[in-house]
């Protein structure tokens, strides 16, 4: 950090990533500890709580501080940056904490950032992001409310059977080693993964391991024309949600250019629907009590799964980091994910190749949210060039034409052409005007 970067951090005054403080203090170990659990933040040291620059007293030791009264008793070990500044000649020392996953404590007691405050974190609240940073695996973890005879032994035959075919290996029977081969038992009682996944009624544990799924007349959030509470095992819940979507979702039917058969297709892309759907069940924090939820609208389907992605993995870097690592394992065992880490991948290139928008990602405090979105209903696929199927594919939201040009590899001359004939064809429209011009599907 610069001088500059350091002054504009004052300017801003106190708020979620910076505190002043007059000296250094053990106490500002819980704004430290706050930080790191939040978000990146500053403490400044040398600063009234009003934003005065007042400096730290001459001869002070500040490295000696900070090290004994703010970082060692903070646990684990953090890592920071110390930074001296000297303004009006004064000392001014700049403190930055950076969160890397962890859970931080001071004294045993765990605090976060919410506005200028930092707040300690219920019990209920460490358990929840300790399972979002993977510190506990919900799915691996015994429950003592449940015995063996909770677990269905005909869901465990014939997931046996769709392993031996499916992976190879010999056909194993149910047995207690068997079982606990799988994970599926520890000791003599069932995993939490093992009741979501074999469970003969896993609601009974877990009311919230069930998915939701609305279908609703237009574009917003009401007067839903059909729901459906799915519950039972894992499998069963997927397999019943692709059913109804397959069932559900209408079709178009249009005339490639050259064919002499009409073909038809879903207005939504099931198969990376199917992977969204087996990521939400495989992926979701268990520890957050809600249920899965997917709203099917006119232009729109999203999947909103409790959780956010573990720490070191995004949509645009989805590495295998899996919350449940079970879990991923017996669907994998049953050829329902035949890859580890690529399910993202295959959703993107199967809406790529069949002229589907990218699904995109969207993430807060509780959910991640995927959303797939349809082409407009008037466009007809037969009308329009690949190229312009690609650029209208993306206008779902506004996009310039340098960064469709970019998409899409193509110059931004061919860019400009071809948003003139989509705009003639009133397929898009145009928005704001000089560096701020955009593009969009008409709605």
């Amino acid at each position: 950090m610069n001088l500059n970067e350091f002054l504009k951090l004052i300017e801003e005054g106190e708020n979620q990533r910076v505190e002043f403080k007059p000296k250094i203090t053990s106490e500002a170990a819980k704004d430290a500890v706050a930080f790191l659990n939040t978000r990146k933040g500053f403490l400044l040291f040398g600063i009234s709580d009003d934003g005065k620059i007042i400096g730290l007293k001459p001869g002070t030791n500040w490295k000696k501080e900070i090290e004994e009264k703010i970082i060692q008793p903070i646990y684990p070990k953090p890592k920071f940056v110390m930074q001296p500044f000297r303004i009006q000649d004064k000392l001014i020392v700049a403190l930055t904490l950076q969160p890397n996953g962890k859970i931080y404590s001071y004294k045993n007691v765990a605090y976060v950032r919410i506005g200028s405050l930092s707040l300690p974190l219920t019990i209920d609240e460490v358990i929840t992001r300790a399972a979002e940073s993977i510190l506990i695996r919900f799915d691996s973890v015994p429950n003592p409310d449940a015995s063996v005879k909770d677990l269905s032994i005909k869901k465990i035959e014939e997931f046996l059977r769709t392993k031996s075919k499916r992976r190879g290996g010999p056909l194993l029977k149910p047995t207690k080693s068997a079982m606990q081969k799988l994970k599926i038992i520890h000791d003599e009682s069932p995993t939490n993964g093992g009741l979501l996944f074999f469970g003969k009624n896993p609601q009974k544990f877990f009311p919230y391991a069930k998915i939701r799924l609305e279908f609703f007349p237009s574009t917003e959030l009401e007067n839903p024309t059909a729901k459906f509470e799915l519950e039972g095992d894992l499998k069963e819940q997927v397999d019943r949600a692709y059913k109804i979507l397959t069932d559900e979702i209408p079709r178009e039917s249009y005339l490639p250019e050259g064919a002499l058969q009409r073909i038809e297709r879903p207005i939504f892309p099931i198969p990376p629907l199917r992977e969204a759907i087996l990521n939400a069940v495989i992926h979701r924090n268990y520890f957050i009590p809600v249920e899965i939820n997917i709203f099917v609208f006119k232009d729109r389907i999203e999947i909103r799964n409790p959780g956010r992605f573990p720490p070191g993995t995004s949509p645009e870097k989805p590495i295998h980091i899996p919350r449940n690592p079970l879990l991923a394992s017996l669907f994998y065992d049953i050829g329902y994910v035949e890859r580890y880490g690529i399910g993202i991948e295959l959703m993107k290139k199967y809406c790529a190749e069949n002229n589907y928008p990218e699904p995109e990602f969207i993430m807060d405090e509780v959910y991640t949210t995927v959303i797939f979105r349809r082409l407009p209903p008037k466009i007809k696929v037969r009308e329009l060039s690949e190229e312009e199927i690609k650029i209208l594919s993306l206008l779902t939201k506004p996009r310039s034409s340098t960064e469709l040009a970019r998409s899409i590899g193509v110059s931004k001359m061919t860019v400009l052409r071809i948003l003139k004939k989509l705009i003639k064809k009133d397929l898009i429209k145009k928005t704001g005007s000089g560096r701020r011009t955009a593009y969009v599907t008409k709605s």
